[in-house]
């Protein structure tokens, strides 16, 4: 097992690049790296929920979140 680290642009590439493949080898590639991604940003919203823009507003003027 691997752990790789690409940027949007770099997925779209690969994104790309595995769609000219024939699509028997490309469907399997494809939704394993989706079913990926999908879990790291789960995990990654879990660890550091993000905050609506409303509150980091509050946060910056001084007043309290709602």
């Amino acid at each position: 097992m691997y752990t790789l680290t690409f940027t949007e642009q770099e997925m779209h590439w690969l994104n790309q690049a595995i769609g000219e493949l024939p699509h028997k080898h490309a469907a399997p590639l494809i939704e394993s790296i989706n079913q990926q991604i999908l879990k790291a940003r789960a995990a990654a919203e879990a660890a550091h929920p993000v905050q609506d823009h409303a509150d980091i507003q509050d946060s910056r003027q001084g007043r309290p979140k709602r």
